[in-house]
């Protein structure tokens, strides 16, 4: 039946600072203090800052599988892998800053 072969090899997991450049920087900002043209527009509810935001793995993850106010879900954009290496890149990257 159909969807229960997979069609060729498994999707390689991009490379996590790809994957927020390509997804996330357009709101939280390049450097992930949540300065961005998309946090300025008029009307746009605040943007997470993630240098300084102080949440846990899980509950990052849980934010980026299913949204959060005017956040999208990543669920069917992503692969787990992809939001386990975005949430070490942030963890690890734009809190250390």
């Amino acid at each position: 039946p159909a969807g229960t072969v997979p069609f060729g090899p498994p999707p390689v997991p991009r490379e996590a600072a790809q994957l927020f450049t390509n997804h996330c920087a357009v709101c939280h900002g390049a450097n992930g203090n949540g300065q961005s043209y998309t946090a300025a527009y008029p009307g746009m509810p605040a943007v997470g800052n993630l240098t300084t935001i102080r949440k846990s793995a899980p509950e990052l993850k849980q934010s980026l599988r299913e949204g959060r106010g005017a956040m999208p879900a990543f669920h069917n954009k992503l692969q787990e892998t992809e939001i386990d290496s975005l949430i070490h890149h942030i963890l690890t990257h734009f809190q250390q800053q």
